[in-house]
């Protein structure tokens, strides 16, 4: 992974907590460290599995970044990220929802006691069925992007979430340094949105984005051509989704 900008002091004095571990997450919070922002990932005790599969990624992902590592469910630990949080101005995660709440970082919990903080949290898919577990490979497989017995050769479905995430984190950073500050959360999912309450909670699903670009090819009557040389033409219509469809 490459970042390349020539924008690199835009989210300069801008404080990001990130709370993820293996790719959408924290690639996404490389692509707002690339831009200036201050990044401060948390990881488990025993590390981010990432480290493990691929470390050279891994180091290249959290170059720049401050790494703390404890137990987020230990009684200490909300004294921990508290210290953390009360500059922060986003906080990332990619967590499932009932699992944000076990800790007390689910969006209530946070606006209560952060009226500052803005929060992104990266799921795999849009309520009801926000709770389920998945991943790349099963989200492609849903979308008939694979061939078993092949497995894909681009983790095309976390890199557009982690690219979708960046860019809607972005958007809510700006409008905080507007001035049009209203306190929202967006929960990223990818790349459906939708605007449900007064809070701009936007849903995008990792799921919807590879449905969208499968049934595009589909319709062009053309088979689905290796993802290692279409990657860009996966990723442009999220990015072109995000801009057309902010409120």
């Amino acid at each position: 992974m490459t970042v390349q900008t020539h924008s690199g002091a835009l989210l300069e004095g801008f404080r990001i907590v990130a709370i993820a571990v293996n790719l959408p997450g924290p690639l996404a919070a490389a692509r707002l460290r690339a831009l200036g922002a201050s990044v401060m990932k948390i990881e488990p005790l025993r590390g981010d599995p990432l480290a493990d599969a691929a470390p050279a990624w891994y180091e290249q992902i959290v170059a720049g970044m401050e790494i703390v590592q404890f137990d987020l469910h230990a009684p200490e630990a909300k004294a921990l990220v508290d210290e953390r949080l009360r500059d922060a101005d986003l906080l990332l995660t990619a967590m499932r929802p009932r699992a944000l709440e076990n800790i007390e970082l689910d969006w209530p919990a946070l606006h209560a006691r952060y009226r500052q903080l803005c929060s992104v949290a990266l799921i795999g898919e849009p309520a009801p069925d926000d709770e389920r577990p998945g991943h790349d490979l099963t989200y492609q497989a849903r979308a008939g992007t694979i061939v078993p017995p092949a497995l894909p050769r681009v983790l095309v479905g976390d890199m557009a979430a982690a690219e979708r995430t960046a860019t809607v984190a972005l958007a809510l950073l700006l409008q905080r340094a507007s001035r049009r500050w209203r306190s929202p959360t967006l929960r990223a999912i990818l790349p459906r949105r939708t605007c449900t309450d007064s809070r701009k909670t936007a849903g995008y699903s990792v799921a919807d984005c590879l449905r969208t670009v499968s049934t595009r090819r589909a319709k062009a009557g053309s088979r689905l051509p290796r993802w290692n040389r279409t990657l860009p033409s996966v990723c442009r219509p999220c990015l072109e989704s995000s801009a057309s469809t902010s409120s």
